[in-house]
């Protein structure tokens, strides 16, 4: 990768997490009633892809926003990893993110008692499932990658 694009990338992907904290945070900052009518609205949405009178629609319909934390805090541990892999190749770093996630989360949790809406422990513990459960499928792609590419240039040497 050349410098530049290197440089681009790497600024992409941290305004990127910035954006996605950004999200995340401002969520939690609606009051309960815009926070319900987004919810209700997402859920007619997706009351069109998987009809909800199915098992997975009600599923879905009756954990929505359970399914939002982890999908939230998922994309962002996609993003955080990408960059440790990508940009910083340290495992400290790499430890150091898994560490942060929970303290994230916490943060999310408080700023929704001063929105009105009630903090739930449980919610912590799904954004930090989501978090380390996207790191972990980023670390094993990455790790199968790497695997391959060894082996091709052992055959290659060999």
């Amino acid at each position: 990768m050349n410098l530049n694009l290197r440089k681009v990338s790497q600024i992409s992907l941290i305004v990127l997490m910035i954006a996605t904290l950004a999200f995340i945070f401002i969520q939690s900052m609606l009051s309960p009633e815009t926070s319900s009518a987004e919810s209700d609205a997402a859920g007619d949405i997706i009351a069109e892809i998987i009809p909800p009178e199915t098992p997975p629609g009600e599923y879905v319909q009756n954990n929505l926003r359970k399914i939002g934390h982890f999908v939230e805090f998922a994309i962002l541990g996609l993003e955080v990893t990408l960059y440790v892999i990508l940009f910083l190749r340290r495992i400290p770093y790499a430890v150091g993110a898994l560490v942060l996630s929970p303290l994230v989360a916490l943060f999310d949790e408080t700023i929704q008692i001063f929105s009105g809406r009630g903090p739930m422990i449980s919610d912590v513990w799904i954004d930090v499932l989501g978090f380390v459960s996207s790191t972990a499928v980023v670390y094993a792609i990455f790790f199968v990658f790497t695997a391959i590419q060894k082996g091709r240039k052992q055959r290659k040497n060999g």
